[in-house]
């Protein structure tokens, strides 16, 4: 799940012909056409050679390719599949904030929807509960994957995986994580049901009941609205502004809390010396505004937060690879202010400069006689943009107006 400003990836949808689409369900047109908002679409193309107008070799290995129509595309060299006639090619597209995001999607063209489970230290949200009538069995949870007129998949709250046939499945419930916040304040997305007199009726679901074909949603005064699926015309959903992820920073442990809302992972980094092996996960942080604020579990003065030259990370870094990192690629970016309590610091950076960074924390470990200590070394590699990254800003570059101005908690 992504969950930011910019972005928001509640499923992945997987169809018959090998598409797949990153976003959410924004609801289902008159025709049955299920509204999907993307934020990422991978896909083959298939082009005809003679409507193609320009083929470029680009340095990193890919190339574009350019169509009398207008299409514009970028893939990689050796995965172009070429024949007498035509050319195919893998080809993933992102969509920004002012692109049209909304795609229709036949029911039955979907192989699959998968969704992930968020952190165990989200402190407000729903889980699914779903409930087979003719077991009398029920499971809470989190519906990690459906696959239509065949499964879904149930991950538990303790990490339990359970399957259950379509057709056993009777009731879905949505459950709160917070029991001092409404299911309304803490849901994602807010439906809007147009039923056949032509009346609408809003609110977070809350039940879906197959065995009387009945639909529950709450409003925002917690009153529940009950409506029967048969007199369903269409219906909508947007996201819900009043809801915002919180997360327990007194787990955090070894993950780091990003603007309150992206949770990554410290890994083990083996340091040389001279370099740094560093695995990249390929978290990207998308900031609406230059300012980034990092928490994290600190219990001494082993943090350090230090870019990375662009030009490196650009031809080394690549998605779940171990990339080495000279010691003399990284800037360090020294805090002007540091303050502590509890077992958690804050690290907030205003007018932040796009790229790649590097947050490490040093902990002593004492060896098994507790005789002699050595310094292990965890960290995080990901990537910063904002909305100034553009080609516009390169005369700024080397004049860094980067600076940690508050350390604390």
């Amino acid at each position: 799940m992504t969950y930011s400003a910019q972005a928001l990836i509640l499923e992945t949808i997987e169809l018959k012909d090998g598409t797949v689409l990153q976003g959410y369900t924004a609801g289902m047109k008159k025709n049955g056409k299920i509204i999907f908002m993307a934020d990422k679409i991978s896909m083959t193309v298939t082009v005809s050679s003679s409507d193609v107008f320009e083929r470029t070799k680009l340095e990193n290995g890919g190339e574009r390719i350019k169509t009398f129509k207008g299409e514009e595309y970028v893939t990689k060299s050796d995965a172009i599949v070429e024949s007498e006639d035509n050319i195919s090619f893998p080809f993933t597209k992102s969509f920004s904030e002012n692109e049209s995001k909304d795609k229709d999607i036949d029911p039955y063209s979907i192989k699959k929807i998968s969704r992930e489970v968020p952190d165990k230290s989200l402190l407000n949200g729903v889980r699914d509960k779903v409930t087979t009538v003719s077991t009398n069995h029920s499971v809470e949870g989190y519906v990690t994957a459906q696959v239509p007129g065949s499964h879904w998949e149930l991950t538990s709250n303790n990490g339990d995986k359970s399957g259950f046939k379509s057709a056993d499945v009777d009731i879905l419930e949505k459950v709160r994580i917070n029991e001092d916040m409404t299911l309304y304040d803490q849901s994602v997305l807010i439906d809007t049901y147009v039923l056949k007199n032509e009346e609408k009726v809003s609110g977070a679901l809350k039940k879906k009941d197959w065995t009387n074909n009945t639909i529950t949603l709450e409003d925002s005064n917690s009153k529940e609205i009950v409506v029967n699926a048969n007199d369903v015309v269409e219906y909508y959903s947007v996201r819900n502004q009043k809801y915002q992820q919180e997360f327990d920073k007194d787990i955090v442990g070894d993950n780091v809390v990003i603007n309150n809302t992206n949770l990554l992972n410290l890994e083990k980094i083996e340091n040389k010396g001279h370099e740094m092996k560093v695995l990249y996960r390929g978290d990207v942080i998308n900031l609406e505004k230059s300012r980034l604020i990092i928490e994290v579990n600190y219990l001494n003065d082993g943090l350090r937060f230090r870019k990375i030259s662009e030009d490196y990370a650009e031809k080394d870094f690549k998605k779940d690879k171990y990339c080495n990192i000279p010691l003399t690629m990284l800037e360090p970016i020294t805090p002007s202010a540091t303050r502590m309590t509890k077992k958690t610091s804050r690290i907030i950076v205003d007018n932040i400069d796009c790229g790649y960074y590097l947050l490490t924390k040093e902990l002593n470990r004492e060896t098994e006689n507790r005789t002699i200590t050595k310094r292990e070394v965890k960290g995080v590699l990901f990537k910063v943009e904002t909305s100034n990254c553009n080609e516009e800003n390169k005369e700024l570059e080397g004049q860094s107006g980067t600076k940690i101005i508050e350390r604390y908690k």
